[in-house]
């Protein structure tokens, strides 16, 4: 399983557009096969600040992910919006070991 998790700030004049696009990426990443879980949360004391977290069942579900152009237009949609590069990190998560602690 992958786990990714993705920081954005975005200009304040975009909050709304950004925060409406990102609840559409949302609602069409979770139709998707091998998607099992996906979100986005402003920030409780950062009103401009998204933050995305994403997992999904293994790489190939994410490259196909990636590939949709909902995603292609996110990311151009937010790179013109935001105020500083945004963060993105991807971990394999072991499920097994998750299991084990629980």
């Amino acid at each position: 399983m992958l786990q990714v998790t993705s920081t954005l700030v975005v200009k304040p004049q975009f909050r709304d557009q950004a925060l409406a696009l990102a609840e559409e990426h949302v609602a069409l990443s979770l139709q998707e096969e091998g998607c099992i879980s996906h979100a986005v949360y402003l920030h409780p004391s950062k009103p401009n600040e998204l933050f995305f977290y994403e997992r999904w069942a293994d790489e190939a579900a994410l490259h196909v992910h990636f590939a949709k152009p909902y995603s292609a237009k996110l990311i151009q949609s937010m790179s013109a919006w935001v105020t500083e590069p945004m963060s993105l990190v991807i971990s394999v998560i072991d499920s097994e070991q998750i299991q084990s602690i629980a």
